[in-house]
């Protein structure tokens, strides 16, 4: 019987052996597959008395789950700073700073065809000049205005994709929740679509912050703000709000069962969020400031004054800030309205003189000129770039190492697979020859009978 027995030994090996290298060749054809984590074949010692015989075997996949969310929680800091830079780039753009079309450049120009003017009042050209300085400066501040609520638009349509985005994903994630459960109720462990599911979570937490927890049955819950938006099976999906904001309507993202906000304090949206409600509003305030300063001290003098043509009390420019700044109409349509006169004599140049000399005067907020003004408006963004560039390259180093501490651990090695193939294929001739060895005894046995 014992003879017999080993039979049964020789051909567990087999199988032990057969599985393994099923696992190695899974291994080595999924070297390049996103996510994979490598397998390994856990084997128990046989234990082989009397009636009993165990001899149990699975695949287990290699995953290490502390740095699994150490990057997921870098991935968060990532997706922020990644959509801040990236926006921030945008808005440098607006601004075509530095290039010859720049708002500092026209607004120098601006002030230079005052002074024209002023060297020569009665210059029908030099008139010209200033309407066209003075459109070509409401035009620039209007289309810089314009092109920021556009940006935010932008921004705020990204906000409702990531939303959908994720929702999206977490609708995956709870149904492989489900078929998790279903595989391994037999007791083998789910590894390719375990691996599914980490990429997706690793997608989710680039564009919000997310808490992991797995429970004992294999399924795992995903928490933002502390609130579950898949729990095992269960899908719990956000939404967006949208509310009125200066001249658009933002998304707010909440809760779809109670309505309630949904409290995000990392990752894509974040960045989003920053630039739509903070970065650019911020950056609209100062550009309102600069231009209904312009207005205001250049219409405060220029109604002072006399035209060509006897006429007073006209404003220069018509608006109140950025967004609707222009050149009066009568000025545009008679250049001899252009006020330069303080006594509406021939020659009198004070007033165009008074407007120049504006450029220089401490008239913009901060006690500054509006060229110094505009220059920190510059200055104070490229900095917060920079900042925003540097701290997306640092989470973009941390996250890659990271990842290639994952791979080292989690990752196919092709020369190890291969190694582990030729052992598994010896294994597995050895157990051959052992199951021929016990047969031929097997047969001496019946022949001795």
């Amino acid at each position: 019987m014992s003879i017999i027995k080993g039979l049964d030994i020789g051909k567990r090996a087999l199988m032990a052996q057969t599985e393994s290298m099923r696992i190695t060749g899974q291994n080595i054809s999924n070297v390049n597959a996103p996510g994979n984590s490598r397998q390994r074949l856990e084997l128990k010692n046989t234990l082989y008395s009397g009636a009993n015989s165990i001899q149990i075997h699975t695949a287990r996949r290699i995953r290490d789950g502390f740095i699994d969310q150490r990057i997921r929680s870098e991935n968060q800091s990532l997706g922020n700073w990644k959509m801040q830079a990236f926006l921030y780039g945008n808005i440098e753009e607006v601004f075509l700073e530095p290039s010859e079309n720049n708002l500092s450049n026209i607004m120098s120009e601006f002030w230079g065809n005052w002074e024209d003017l002023a060297n020569n009042p009665e210059n029908k050209s030099s008139r010209v000049a200033v309407i066209h300085s003075g459109k070509a400066l409401a035009t620039t501040l209007k289309q810089i205005n314009s092109k920021l609520r556009d940006i935010r638009s932008m921004t705020d349509d990204y906000i409702k994709d990531r939303v959908s985005q994720i929702n999206n994903i977490a609708s995956k994630v709870a149904d492989i929740n489900s078929r998790i459960v279903a595989i391994e109720a037999s007791g083998e462990e789910a590894s390719e679509i375990r691996d599914n599911r980490d990429i997706l979570i690793d997608q989710i937490s680039k564009m919000i912050d997310l808490n992991v927890i797995e429970n004992e049955n294999g399924q795992k819950t995903l928490l933002i703000g502390g609130r579950a938006i898949v729990d095992g099976k269960r899908l719990m999906p956000l939404e967006i709000q949208q509310s009125p904001d200066d001249k658009m309507l933002v998304s707010n993202v909440i809760w779809s069962n109670d309505k309630t906000n949904v409290r995000i304090t990392n990752g894509e949206i974040v960045g989003l969020v920053t630039i739509r409600d903070e970065v650019i509003p911020n950056i609209l305030v100062d550009l309102d400031q600069l231009a209904s300063t312009i207005i205001k001290e250049v219409n405060s003098i220029h109604k002072t004054g006399f035209g060509f043509d006897g006429s007073t009390g006209l404003s220069f420019f018509t608006g109140t800030d950025s967004y609707n700044i222009g050149v009066n109409n009568e000025i545009v349509s008679d250049i001899n309205k252009i006020a330069t006169s303080q006594s509406s004599e021939a020659g009198d140049n004070r007033i165009a003189l008074a407007i120049a000399k504006l450029a220089n005067r401490n008239v913009a907020p901060g006690d500054t000129d509006m060229g110094t003004f505009y220059s920190n408006i510059i200055n104070n963004l490229g900095n917060k770039s920079r900042s925003a560039n540097i701290m997306h390259d640092n989470s973009s180093m941390f996250v890659k190492y990271m990842e290639e501490q994952r791979e080292s651990i989690s990752g196919v090695s092709l020369d190890e697979e291969m190694a582990n193939l030729i052992e598994s294929q010896r294994a597995y001739e050895s157990a051959a020859k052992y199951i021929s060895i016990v047969d031929k005894l097997i047969g001496i046995l019946i022949d001795i009978v």
